[in-house]
């Protein structure tokens, strides 16, 4: 007995299952990117994950170049939230990440220095570490609004970071820039550095000029600067 064979179901079907079947290819091949992405944003042990460096060059009093570096240590819980500790040579941060905003630990207090859920035209408020009259130490912090001018994307390595230029007039007539960007932080050419988040633009700090980021890593990324 011949046995007959209905083709044209069987094309449907096949096309059907062709179409699956790149649907989930175009899903997974995705997939690494955006759950890192997903698991990136408003946790601090995705935007600071352990092991992470950076590396800082600065000129000293005296005009010589040097080099410094800060890397994510470990972390540790404050006032009940899941925060990291960034290290550097002489210097220890405590940061705390929520919502993407960026807070360092300062005095008792979290105290914010990075926003990345602003918009062009937003006026935010943040708080840099100065130092009193006469001091030798950062011992307080002001509070700067600060106006959202340019929000850019930075590529490395294939990873789309968020790069936010901010400036405010309190210091000059000209303004002062706060840029920071995603994973590297603060950007080219900011305020001197002791510890490592920007400083306020009134704090000349007592061995270190401008500050430059040379280098950081991560697990999925490597930035060096031209």
């Amino acid at each position: 007995m011949k046995r007959y064979f209905c083709k044209e179901p069987f094309m449907e079907a096949l096309k059907i299952a062709q179409r699956l079947l790149c649907i989930l290819c175009i899903a997974f091949s995705g997939c690494g990117k955006q759950s890192a992405e997903l698991e990136y944003d408003g946790d601090s042990s995705a935007w600071f994950p352990i092991g992470a460096k950076w590396l800082y060059q600065y000129v000293d009093i005296d005009g010589v170049e040097k080099q410094t570096e800060f890397t994510v240590e470990k972390d540790t819980i404050v006032g009940g939230k899941n925060c990291r500790i960034i290290r550097g040579e002489n210097s220890k941060e405590i940061i705390y990440v929520e919502n993407g905003r960026v807070y360092y630990y300062f005095q008792n207090k979290f105290r914010k220095i990075y926003d990345f859920n602003v918009k062009v035209g937003d006026v935010v408020k943040f708080e840099f570490k100065t130092r009193s009259p006469g001091s030798e130490f950062l011992d307080k912090t002001i509070v700067l609004p600060c106006k959202i001018d340019i929000i850019s994307t930075l590529i490395v390595d294939g990873v789309e970071l968020k790069q936010i230029f901010a400036w405010h007039k309190k210091f000059s007539s000209s303004g002062y820039q706060h840029v920071y960007t995603e994973r590297l932080g603060m950007g080219e050419n900011s305020k001197p550095l002791e510890g490592f988040f920007p400083t306020s633009p009134d704090y000349v700090a007592p061995s270190m000029y401008q500050t430059r980021l040379l280098w950081y890593q991560d697990n999925d990324i490597e930035y060096i600067s031209n």
